[in-house]
């Protein structure tokens, strides 16, 4: 009985090895068979029918490297990979300029995969490329219809395959101003201008940071005349990221911390103001006045009185000597 199970369990094996011989033989043929098929639909210009062969034929070889350590296969298998990512590329680019968007994207992130996989980073690139190109023109075309929150969505889809496309960072804050996401508005111009830096555009850069800029200082200049002076700080600081060193920014901000009784930060900010300001003595003594009551409201009559000196230069001559001889009584 012994004998007899051990017989049986020697046939079993045999017969198992045999069968896993015959698989990897057949393996290899429909390996090979595959192959063939798709350098026949290629050249054919059936590309899909490519793609689907060429796939076929990387799954058998894999299996045969990974089971039998199959040379063969293993040149087969690299053979078929250095030209799968280009069939997606191609493909996909076709199906672009065909308007066929959703299957040509498809096969472009397909072809950026498979060329990660296999190390062809020129493809991943051009893959990259067009992926970004189609989501921005996909991203335009929905903000002209006015569906807002899908343009936003194309564009960070082209943002997040290239990170360095000024334009659809620019794009991007124009709709999230017209949505008055000021939040989001401004993250967003900010990176646009890290990538314009990144990629040198100067030309985009001045568009985001003109866009943002003027943006920032009418809404800080709407809330100062509304009196809402804790927004109209935030609003023209964040003005002044865009703008640095504007003079229109300045004056106005060192108005609204004086009003807010924030007397240091006016003083501060004006003396700012008039370093940059480059129109003369009479545009500079507008701002005198400002730091001029500045330091009168913190009873430091000596730097009030100098502030105003300096002040009375033109159209502000007559105000500022009133104060020095009549309110201050300056010596």
């Amino acid at each position: 009985m012994r004998i007899a199970k051990n017989f049986k369990s020697l046939v079993t094996v045999l017969f198992l090895f045999a069968v896993t011989i015959m698989a990897s033989g057949q393996t290899l043929e429909e390996a090979q068979k595959a192959y063939n098929a798709g350098i026949t639909a290629n050249s054919e210009g059936n590309t899909e029918e490519a793609i689907k062969q060429f796939t076929a034929c990387i799954e058998a070889c894999e299996y045969l490297v990974e089971e039998e350590e199959d040379e063969e296969a293993e040149t087969l298998q690299y053979t078929v990979e250095d030209v799968l990512p280009n069939l997606y590329l191609n493909l996909g680019t076709e199906q672009l300029q065909n308007e066929n968007i959703e299957a040509g994207l498809a096969n472009l992130y397909k072809a950026k995969e498979t060329a990660g996989w296999y190390g062809k980073d020129d493809v991943a690139k051009k893959a990259g490329d067009r992926i970004a190109k189609a989501h921005y023109a996909e991203g335009v075309n929905k903000y002209k219809a006015s569906d807002l929150d899908g343009a936003v969505a194309d564009l960070d889809k082209a943002i997040a395959a290239d990170a360095d496309y000024s334009s659809a960072y620019y794009v991007k804050a124009v709709i999230l101003k017209k949505k008055d996401d000021d939040a989001a508005f401004k993250a967003t111009a900010l990176e646009g201008i890290a990538a314009c830096k990144r990629s040198n555009d100067t030309k985009m850069l001045s568009k985001i940071e003109d866009l943002a800029f003027k943006h920032f200082l009418k809404k800080g200049n709407d809330a100062k005349v509304a009196s809402k002076h804790d927004e109209a700080v935030s609003l023209l600081n964040s003005a002044l990221e865009f703008g640095e060193n504007d003079v229109t920014t300045l004056l106005l901000l060192a108005q609204t911390y004086s009003a807010q009784e924030n007397l240091d930060a006016a003083i501060e900010t004006g003396n700012k103001a008039v370093e940059n300001e480059t129109n003369g003595a009479e545009a500079q003594a507008k701002i005198f006045i400002i730091i001029a009551e500045a330091y009168a409201k913190k009873g430091d009559n000596s730097a009030a009185c100098a502030a105003y000196k300096k002040a009375a230069v033109g159209q502000y001559a007559e105000h500022a000597n009133y104060q020095i001889e009549h309110v201050l009584k300056c010596e």
